[in-house]
């Protein structure tokens, strides 16, 4: 593999919605990247606001998949990497910057320096006041900037993954449409023997910075957690859980409870499907850095 690192081919992916502006700013700065063998793939989730068409008249060259509907983040996504044609794929949200732009060559050489390493996260701060966001990478304190530390998993806004380690992992699970793909596809890039570190010194500039808070937001991230625990944890270990981790929600917002029951119990059995019990070593991992991580 360190061979075949030597120069490779790093293809960037973002997936937009109806951020026409922002995408334009990330796609400029990603264009300045020193690193000269990249490619900028754009999936756009049937903007209306004119994104493919803007983007295509401002960037002729620029590789862009426009979709016939909103398939999610995580589908999104899956489509780049299917598209992609580098060893490397880097993702970042659409409404993000990269400042430094010597991002691509620190990351190609992490991964040259370690062919263990399955992915990077990336540092996330604001692009507004330069603070370190509130959901940067659970990791542990076993290591250095150049070294990276171990962590839980990575921040969607930026992270880098080796494409054969994404597709023999499955990629990002489609049916969570967005939220916990990226924990879900770490743990299972765990489970292949590779690792996932955090690297302070690789950082993305994100606009989104406050934690979301609208009834939307609650109700995935709970139904998303609830399959998370049931598609990938041992029995036992559901149990000390909870079978349903959102029954709090009954005594404070029935109606929310009801919306988050009924959408959870209607993909549970699909996801029961794709169910395969995490390794000890990985949940032990899991619980390890769950304890003992900081961000």
């Amino acid at each position: 593999m360190g061979q075949k690192l030597s120069l490779p081919l790093v293809s960037v992916i973002t997936v937009s919605w109806n951020k026409k502006k922002e995408v334009l700013e990330l796609i400029g700065s990603l264009i300045k990247q020193k690193y000269e063998r990249k490619e900028i793939i754009v999936v756009d989730n049937a903007s209306t606001d004119g994104t493919v068409n803007f983007l295509k008249a401002k960037y002729p060259t620029l590789r862009v998949i426009a979709l016939e509907k909103n398939y999610g983040l995580n589908r999104g996504f899956n489509i780049g990497v299917a598209n992609a044609k580098g060893e490397i794929i880097i993702g970042t949200d659409h409404d993000c910057i990269l400042e430094d732009n010597q991002v691509f060559d620190k990351v190609v050489e992490c991964f040259k320096k370690d062919p263990r390493l399955g992915i990077i996260a990336f540092k996330v701060k604001s692009l507004f006041t330069k603070k370190d966001a509130w959901d940067n990478p659970v990791h542990l304190l076993e290591g250095n900037s150049e070294q990276g530390y171990p962590c839980l998993t990575y921040n969607g806004s930026g992270f880098a993954i080796l494409k054969d380690v994404y597709t023999r992992a499955g990629g990002l699970d489609e049916q969570f449409f967005i939220y916990y793909g990226e924990i879900d596809l770490t743990l299972r890039v765990l489970e292949l023997g590779y690792k996932c570190k955090y690297f302070p010194d690789i950082i993305v500039f994100h606009k989104s910075f406050k934690l979301p808070t609208s009834t939307w937001y609650r109700k995935i991230t709970r139904r998303n957690w609830t399959w998370f625990i049931w598609k990938n944890f041992p029995f036992k270990e559901i149990v000390k859980l909870k079978f349903l981790p959102f029954l709090s929600l009954l005594p404070k917002n029935p109606t929310l409870f009801l919306s988050v029951f009924f959408e959870t119990m209607s993909g549970l059995y699909p996801l029961l499907k794709k169910r395969k019990p995490l390794s000890f070593e990985t949940i032990n991992y899991y619980k390890v850095v769950r304890t003992n991580g900081v961000t």
